[in-house]
């Protein structure tokens, strides 16, 4: 057995805070999940026990590792135990943490919502299948007065250890929650299981909520149910986060939070004399628009306070102008003559003729920006393989829930 002190690189007359300030610097340098030996990690467990420990302290300097032996002290010690029961670690209290309430896992629950919903601070009623603590063993997942037993697969610990392999040569050491005893290092016998819970120690239960939703909710918005969740004995009772998600409206778009944005075809005669125009609000009113005579193609116009309510938002609307798709040869001078103006007829002698089809430009930017972006991700390739062949050379809440 090697020198304890110089297992811990320490002077024999260290003193208390040297031999764990000693332990903690090595035991992380050292520790399995960051690469380190295992071996060597336990015998920098097994030294610091050792020596944090007056009375094993003394008997080793006074008679070396026999005496250790003789007089009980030593071996046996959980060097990952230790290494998490640390009181004082890396600037955290770990027995503060470890002693720490849990909360048990928040319910995240997706809310389907219309802009009709939404327009109208409509109330909904959600229902969720909540974990509650078992009412006939009150959580302790059996019936009489028999007491759980440890885990033999984890050994009482509620985790255990195991090996992944990570690459070539390389295999990382991890700690994993028991799946026997579900991380609480204690089982219960089928024969004494609660008939109720199966030794579950908690039931699922429907709850109903009422939501008041508001106008000015956007998609995404999380409304937090605080300590309405999921419960577990010895555990802070979790939340349930319902989340907006917003349906895309047939007709109308939301721009932002207060801004709707509308669409509206209208012919041409329309747009060169101008019209009233009805549209059907998201409330199911009915307003109306005079459109002035000449829009130009791609006209937005804006009615203030016709946006979403609670801002006042405005309402968006953008014309589009559709054109005949032909037009009699007999009406063709009547246009240039109430138009006063006449037909473009270039002189086309000595010209060849040449076949024009229907472009989507569209099309064409989004073409152009995929040949972009794989462009870029060669040359990020080609840079990323020039530095590896480099470096190879150098180195070698405004809601409210109501429980029904």
């Amino acid at each position: 057995m090697r020198n304890l002190y110089e297992i811990l690189e320490i002077s024999k007359d260290a003193t208390e805070n040297e031999i764990k300030s000693a332990y903690k610097k090595l035991a992380i340098k050292n520790h399995p999940d960051r690469g380190g030996d295992e071996e060597k990690f336990k015998e920098i467990a097994n030294a610091y026990d050792i020596l944090k420990d007056k009375n094993k302290k003394d008997l080793y300097d006074k008679y070396g590792e026999e005496g250790l032996q003789q007089g009980g002290g030593g071996h046996g010690v959980d060097p990952f135990e230790m290494f998490f029961n640390m009181n004082s670690f890396g600037g955290h209290n770990m027995n503060n943490m470890r002693n720490k309430v849990q909360k048990c896992e928040n319910i995240i629950c997706n809310m389907n919502i219309t802009l009709e919903q939404l327009f109208n601070c409509s109330k909904i009623n959600k229902k969720v299948n909540v974990n509650k603590i078992c009412n006939i063993c009150n959580g302790k997942g059996t019936n009489n007065d028999y007491k759980d037993e440890k885990c033999t697969d984890c050994n009482g610990n509620g985790v255990k250890m195991i090996h992944k392999r990570v690459g070539p040569g390389m295999i990382q050491q991890m700690r994993t929650t028991c799946k026997s005893c579900n991380g609480e290092g204690r089982i219960i016998k089928d024969e004494y299981k609660c008939r109720q819970c199966r030794g579950n120690k908690i039931i699922s239960v429907e709850k109903s909520y009422n939501i008041t939703l508001n106008s000015n909710m956007f998609n995404g918005q999380n409304i937090i149910n605080k300590n309405c969740g999921n419960e577990y004995p010895n555990k802070k009772t979790g939340d349930i986060v319902f989340v907006v998600v917003e349906q895309q409206h047939k007709i109308f778009k939301r721009l932002d939070k207060n801004t709707l944005y509308i669409k509206k075809h209208i012919n041409l005669a329309e747009a060169l004399l101008g019209c009233n125009i009805v549209i059907d609000h998201v409330n199911n009113k009915k307003i109306y628009i005079e459109l002035e005579p000449i829009s130009k193609p791609k006209t937005y116009k804006k009615i203030n306070g016709q946006g979403m309510p609670d801002g006042q938002g405005e309402l968006i609307i953008e014309f589009e102008i559709e054109y005949p798709k032909n037009i009699d040869n007999k009406y063709k001078n009547e246009i240039e003559k109430i138009f006063n103006q006449n037909v473009r007829n270039d002189n086309v002698d000595k010209c060849e003729k040449v076949l024009m089809l229907d472009y989507n430009i569209n099309e064409h930017n989004r073409n152009n920006m995929n040949n972009m972006n794989n462009g870029h991700n060669r040359n990020n390739m080609n840079n990323g393989h020039n530095r590896n062949n480099r470096n190879n050379y150098q180195d070698q809440n405004n809601m409210e829930c109501n429980t029904q």
